[in-house]
């Protein structure tokens, strides 16, 4: 196993979960996400997109323990202590997308056989992306999966 794998098997079972980052590119923003609240806790593992590395990094780890702690995180509800100051929600993420998002999960998992659920965050109005303007940046840099 390389370090890296062995990372990931290491904060897992020392934390419940491990945070992978993944930086902005051309081919679209950076996300984060989680692996091991599935295995650990029976709770869907969490992606976000758009923000910077760090910032969701300490929402995914402020999630983590709210998950540890005994917190499920349902489609459609809002919740004001992901992030300060704005209430966020959750969608559901098809596994059409898993490949192209969730690489790491699947390799831990073995297979796509894993709940995962988008963490969505609003814009300074306190707007989600499917309620903003079609022009608003939040859109591009916040792709909902759970619509595509």
């Amino acid at each position: 196993m390389n370090p890296g794998d062995a990372q990931v098997h290491a904060d897992i079972a020392t934390h419940g979960w491990h945070v992978v980052e993944v930086a902005e590119d051309d081919e679209g923003p950076g996300f984060a996400f989680t692996i091991g609240f599935y295995r650990r806790f029976q709770h869907p593992e969490l992606i976000v997109f758009g923000l910077p590395l760090d910032i969701m990094h300490l929402m995914l780890n402020g999630a983590g323990e709210a998950v540890r702690a005994g917190r499920t995180y349902a489609v459609g509800q809002n919740y004001e202590d992901v992030l300060e100051g704005y209430a966020c929600t959750f969608r559901p993420v098809p596994s059409r997308h898993y490949e192209a998002f969730l690489g790491y999960a699947r390799w831990y998992y073995e297979g796509d056989d894993f709940p995962t659920l988008q963490l969505i965050w609003p814009d300074r109005e306190h707007r989600y992306p499917w309620a903003a303007p079609s022009d608003a940046w939040i859109r591009k840099g916040q792709p909902v999966l759970a619509d595509q």
